[in-house]
């Protein structure tokens, strides 16, 4: 693979594209695709140079060389990077067009029950009151709701949509509340009744949310735990190992709380024994948990040197 990658001076360029979307899978420790992927950058740059002052019948090569050098494909958010497929697809000079069509079609379709579901959430949020009764509380449902829509975009969970993301807000608005004792009944008797309305929606008319509830709260718990030893920690100045850092910030994170009502609405079935699955699955939610908190440090990082 280095040498195909390096020998693409002047080969061809889709060829290096998918050079290097394969080397973003690479593992630890396997330096051939770390090469591989060094070299592809650099013909990748100087091949968009070249077709960018060309100016020639090249333009949508160039297209896929500027959005594969931008972010790989698979770390883009799946939804969200649909409708530039669409249309470079429909660039080509023979594509598909009963394909292009269904594309087109089912785009619209979940587009517009998207849209649906952010307006009935957006109810749900007024009618809860929290910004009125709260002044500390932000507003971050559409951003809540989209982390939720790249999460899972199919149509056929819309009920695990509405989850994540009436649970990523309250994420935000626990993270804020400081000094405000008073007003921590409001927010958290608006968490709890969240909490019982999601677990009788995973129950359903067949199972009693007994079985379900003791989980969800679990997980809000040791999140809101988690919140109050960083809070903790910066009141008093203290730096924590990295170990310690990294056992405390997999669960500040959300991730946890996330992954549960993930679980809930995608392989939870009645009779499954919950605890043995969360046990035999702890170093998934954690990895997947730590990385959730890394990406969102280096994120404020930015913002805080800025």
């Amino acid at each position: 693979m280095v040498k195909k990658a390096s020998s693409c001076g002047g080969g061809d360029v889709k060829e290096t594209i998918e050079i290097f979307e394969a080397s973003h899978l690479a593992l630890e420790g396997e330096d051939m695709l770390d090469d591989a992927r060094t070299l592809a950058i650099n013909f990748l740059k100087d091949a968009s140079k070249k077709l960018h002052n060309n100016n020639n019948n090249n333009s949508q090569v160039f297209e896929q060389v500027v959005h594969v050098l931008d972010l790989p494909s698979h770390w883009r958010v799946e939804w969200f990077d649909v409708k530039w497929h669409i249309n470079e697809h429909e660039k080509r000079n023979h594509f598909n067009p009963t394909l292009l069509q269904l594309a087109k079609l089912n785009f619209n379709i979940i587009q517009a029950q998207l849209q649906e579901e952010l307006k009935e959430l957006s109810r749900w949020w007024k009618n809860l009151g929290l910004e009125e009764e709260l002044n500390f509380a932000r507003s971050r449902l559409v951003e809540s709701f989209m982390c939720a829509a790249g999460v899972c975009c199919e149509a056929k969970f819309k009920s695990l949509r509405k989850w994540l993301t009436k649970v990523i807000n309250f994420v935000w608005d626990v993270k804020e509340v400081e000094d405000l004792p008073e007003y921590m009944r409001v927010c958290f008797e608006a968490l709890n009744s969240v909490t019982i309305e999601t677990a009788q929606e995973i129950a359903g008319e067949n199972q009693h949310i007994d079985t379900i509830i003791p989980y969800i709260k679990k997980a809000w718990g040791e999140f809101c735990e988690a919140l109050f030893v960083e809070a903790k920690w910066y009141k008093e100045g203290y730096t924590p190992c990295l170990q310690q850092y990294l056992k405390n910030a997999s669960i500040s994170s959300s991730g946890p709380l996330i992954l549960l009502h993930i679980y809930f609405a995608t392989l939870y079935q009645p009779g499954h024994q919950i605890h043995t699955f969360l046990h035999n699955n702890h170093h998934l939610f954690y990895n997947i948990s730590l990385i959730i908190r890394l990406c969102n440090d280096l994120g404020t990082t930015l913002v805080r040197n800025y």
